[in-house]
């Protein structure tokens, strides 16, 4: 590979970088215009009117939902047999009322058990064919069952006004929003940076391996003649070769650094960068003021995501 080839082959995948970069960004600003669009929109008086929408809703198949969506909620129980007394209790009349309603039949079907009478309570039931067999209860399970529905909005009206009914306090649903928007636009920043990385890395040690070969650090691991044999899929993808011994190379970085992105930046600065730069230290300008960085912001980026990614914590700590 000649020089201008080289040069292009590093140019392309910063330029891929730079691209993906610009994606993500249009993504924040696109959606966080959207909040605003949205807040804005809903101080609008306009109400949600449903009878225009609940025939849709009602006779629409295409809903969308899974057993997960089905909440089950307290039991109600609607109805038990329960003895004259524990009746005449909890419906606060007298015993003798009782056994004058019960012998003029107004108490639907009476079981005598062990010398006690028993009846269904509530007396709503006491006639129904809904009502449990002797010494059981019916009950009542409410099942709350979530799902997703398309339908059609004729108006612009009509679609602030379902806006508005559908998210409530919209500062509130905007404000919950952001925080989201705000983590994962946070991890796709840095997830364009880690494959940016990687690929550098692996550019890099394609175009210079004698760099990584003679250098101490990294040139000493050994592979056995099986090793090759398999980790090259029988001799038929160096490709996948290179890379295993790329992995091999950069995991032979001290224990002290076990993160793999600052393993793989460790990796490039040992083997391709002159001692005397070093790849941390810039520089940016934040809102007017410029502010040099360090190893130490790149750790804490990394800190943050991994709290972000695997603790689903609150990350602080940076500007």
């Amino acid at each position: 590979m000649d020089t201008n080839s080289k040069e292009y082959a590093l140019k392309n995948i910063y330029n891929d970088f730079i691209k993906e970069l610009e994606i993500v960004n249009r993504f924040y600003q696109i959606t966080i215009g959207s909040y605003g669009l949205f807040s804005i929109m809903s101080e609008s008086s306009v109400e949600f009117k449903r009878d225009k929408i609940k025939d849709q809703i009602a006779g629409n198949k295409k809903r969308s939902y899974s057993p997960a969506d089905s909440e089950v909620e307290t039991p109600i129980l609607l109805c038990e047999w329960v003895s004259m007394e524990e009746y005449a209790d909890r419906e606060h009349v007298s015993m003798d009322e009782l056994v004058l309603q019960g012998n003029a039949g107004e108490l639907g079907e009476i079981v005598e058990d062990n010398g006690i009478k028993y009846i269904i309570w509530p007396s709503q039931y006491q006639f129904s064919d809904k009502k449990p067999q002797f010494r059981k209860k019916l009950f009542k399970v409410p099942v709350k069952q979530e799902m997703g529905v398309e339908i059609d909005v004729s108006s612009q009206e009509d679609l602030l006004g379902l806006l508005k009914f559908q998210y409530g306090n919209p500062d509130k649903a905007t404000y919950a929003a952001t925080k989201v928007l705000n983590r994962e636009t946070f991890l796709l920043y840095w997830s364009a940076f880690e494959q940016y990385i990687k690929q550098i890395a692996i550019a890099l040690f394609e175009i210079y391996p004698e760099e990584v070969f003679k250098n101490k650090k990294y040139g000493k691991e050994n592979m056995s003649y099986m090793d090759i044999y398999i980790k090259s899929n029988h001799f038929t993808d160096i490709q996948e070769l290179r890379l295993h011994i790329l992995d091999m190379i950069i995991g032979s970085v001290g224990q002290a650094n076990r993160d793999s992105i600052s393993k793989t930046i460790q990796f490039i600065k040992d083997c391709f960068i002159d001692g005397k730069d070093n790849p941390y230290e810039t520089w940016y300008v934040f809102e007017g003021e410029k502010i040099r960085t360090s190893y130490v912001a790149v750790d804490e980026i990394r800190r943050i995501r991994n709290v972000l990614v695997h603790e689903n914590g609150i990350a602080g700590g940076m500007r």
